[in-house]
């Protein structure tokens, strides 16, 4: 079990269905995985403007995003917590087009 630093509760690593921490307001690094890039960064990375990226990946990440909405804030993909209300909707957004790059 994970504990949010913010509102103190655990926070289970099973399964979407038992998250159980509901707390909106900052990012927990302790409680969260996601790698977040700057854009100078990616351009690193990728060897690709940012402009190109999200051109090119921010409707399939938008697409993946919705897939995996649910009425808490915190929800699970394989491997990783990700938080998708309020102020995480950028680094979501963030974490799901680097899973793509993955795959390049």
């Amino acid at each position: 079990m994970k504990v949010c630093d913010i509102c103190l509760l655990k926070i289970s690593p099973l399964s979407k269905e038992d998250c159980n921490c509901n707390c909106e307001l900052k990012e927990c690094r302790k409680s969260l995985n996601i790698k977040i890039y700057t854009e100078d960064r990616l351009t690193v990375v990728t060897g690709r403007s940012v402009e190109e990226i999200l051109k090119k990946w921010k409707k399939r990440a938008l697409k993946e995003l919705k897939k995996k909405l649910h009425t808490h804030a915190w929800t699970r993909d394989d491997e990783k917590t990700i938080c998708i209300k309020g102020v995480h909707e950028n680094a979501a957004i963030l974490k799901i087009i680097h899973s793509f790059f993955l795959f390049l």
